[in-house]
């Protein structure tokens, strides 16, 4: 009997985004709904904390189809997830640290390159791991600056500041959804290679 056929590259890049895009959007929800209570009450840490939250919730249950094999949602907890926390983590300390577009493309750089390595050590190790580091980078900082613009473009409009906060969301799920689907599909396909290679 032969083997299953790993679906394509461009499949997973549909789901990754489509996936991610509802994440970031559950993500984006306490401070598009109610980021001024946060903001008086627990603070800007305190709301990027109620965030990440919520965004790693949605992970748990959006993401774990992006993963071949079984036990997905066992292994999506053990690779997407933390690999999203240490991405938030760096991401918001490199905001705290140098704030403005600095830390935003730092965080972008630092946090993305640390997603990518994470998800290859769990997942498998494509051999191209710069190239993907490189597009995932790329990807994620492109949807999260095109989010920034649409904030900025909904604002001199006139539009409810929550508008804009959707519009970023949605931007950052769609980047950061296809440098998601990529990373995974490239890091599967490297894993199942290693596995074809042992059994020769």
């Amino acid at each position: 009997m032969s083997e299953p056929t790993r679906p394509p590259l461009s499949s997973h890049l549909i789901a990754g985004t489509w996936r991610f895009t509802v994440v970031a959007l559950l993500g984006f929800a306490p401070w598009a709904l109610g980021g001024s209570w946060f903001y008086r009450n627990i603070g800007e840490i305190g709301l990027y904390s109620v965030c990440l939250a919520a965004f790693l919730f949605g992970a748990l249950l959006l993401l774990p189809p992006l993963l071949a094999g079984e036990q997905r949602y066992r292994r999506t907890a053990s690779s997407i997830i933390p690999a999203y926390t240490l991405y938030a983590i760096i991401w918001c300390g490199c905001w705290f640290a140098l704030g403005g577009k600095l830390g935003e493309w730092i965080g972008a750089i630092l946090g993305g390159t640390a997603f990518v390595l994470f998800c290859a050590w769990r997942l498998g190790r494509p051999p191209a791991l710069f190239i993907a580091c490189l597009i995932f980078v790329s990807v994620h900082a492109g949807g999260y600056f095109a989010g920034d613009a649409a904030m900025t473009w909904c604002k001199a409009h006139a539009f409810p500041k929550s508008i804009g906060m959707w519009a970023w969301g949605l931007c950052y799920g769609l980047g950061f959804g296809v440098g998601l689907g990529y990373v995974v599909a490239v890091c599967q396909q490297a894993k199942d290679k290693a596995k074809d290679k042992a059994k020769d």
